[in-house]
């Protein structure tokens, strides 16, 4: 459990995005031959969008690069996902040849090759990742709730990468990892003060939504149905069409839609009592799993997902209805100003 943390926590720093992570069923490893399920610990991550299995290796058995090569085989064959495998330890020249195989794996803070979702990260020194092939278009979701923080709530021009770090809870990696990001797309410059680095925003409020807007995207990673009783449903923030029943005069769904990070689903499940659901089912509410964390943005007192996210959840439903609320909901901001 530990090492899946570990390898959660370089996930969330290489990519931006806090992984989903939840061990395999019985039912799906059911046609799998036995010796793999002996030789690994399997579970399904969700990451940047995408699923896929990380099988890691148990104990300290010694395998080739062409075993492993022909286990990767066999494990997409019958998972009917593609397959990384995660190592505490692994030499240099082990990982050379599984990158010539072309098989997935991950060193947690010494290597990670995903060829699936083109990415491959490398620590040159012991503070530095490079070689990152990844999508220039949009934003990290570290990257974009920060955004959202500066257009519509307090302007963190004035804070250092050290202070973000604190305040959003991101490591100082993924907090570097941002500021590259906003720079690159010209939404902010950098200022240095010594040693420390401030972000320091290129437009505000309103005019920074519009640059930054072709660079945002949905918060929502993955949609669930659950069973949650009235006690416990109170903790998490109305969203989807929910919140924008609230926030306008749509009328709401009948089963409510509430927003839950998406690396707390699983925490949430085994302490909360909470039942997920066949998606199908009507009785269930309707759970959307977020990339950050929606707290972060609320106006104070107010159980609802803040405005700008709910819009980039609810932009892309072809409903006229739909569209109309959210002109007006765009329309209620509090846009920032200097």
């Amino acid at each position: 459990m530990l090492f899946i943390r570990q390898l959660c926590d370089y996930l969330n720093e290489t990519t931006g995005h806090i992984p989903n992570v939840i061990a395999l069923e019985e039912k799906q490893t059911k046609h799998l031959p036995f010796f793999l399920k002996d030789l690994y610990d399997l579970n399904i991550v969700t990451v940047i969008n995408h699923r896929f299995v990380i099988a890691t290796l148990r104990g300290r058995t010694e395998i080739k690069p062409s075993q492993i090569a022909s286990h990767a085989e066999l494990l997409k064959k019958v998972l009917n996902l593609d397959v990384a495998f995660a190592f505490q330890v692994l030499l240099a020249h082990i990982r050379q040849r599984l990158v010539q195989k072309g098989v997935a794996f991950i060193v947690p803070g010494i290597h990670m090759f995903l060829p699936f979702l083109m990415m491959d990260f490398r620590t040159r020194t012991r503070n530095m990742i490079t070689e990152q092939v990844d999508n220039p278009g949009r934003l990290s979701m570290p990257a974009q709730v920060i955004l959202l923080y500066q257009i519509q709530r307090r302007s963190l021009s004035d804070s250092t990468l050290g202070q973000l770090s604190k305040q959003f809870n991101y490591s100082a990696m993924t907090l570097s990892r941002v500021q590259t990001e906003l720079t690159q797309r010209e939404l902010c410059h950098t200022l240095r003060d010594g040693v420390r680095k401030r972000l320091q925003f290129t437009k505000t409020g309103h005019d920074l939504w519009q640059l930054a807007l072709p660079y945002l995207q949905s918060p929502v990673l993955a949609k669930k149905t659950a069973r949650i009783d009235k006690k416990t449903i109170t903790r998490f923030l109305h969203s989807g069409i929910t919140a924008l029943a609230d926030y306008t005069d749509l009328t709401d769904d009948p089963s409510p839609t509430v927003a839950v990070v998406s690396s707390d689903w699983g925490k949430a499940i085994e302490s909360n009592g909470i039942i997920e659901l066949p998606r199908q089912d009507e009785s269930g509410i309707n759970v959307e799993l977020w990339g950050y964390d929606p707290m972060l943005l609320i106006e104070k007192d107010v159980p609802l997902v803040d405005r700008l996210s709910l819009y980039l959840s609810c932009k892309e439903i072809q409903n006229e209805r739909i569209q109309k609320a959210l002109e007006s909901l765009l329309e209620e901001v509090s846009w920032l100003k200097e």
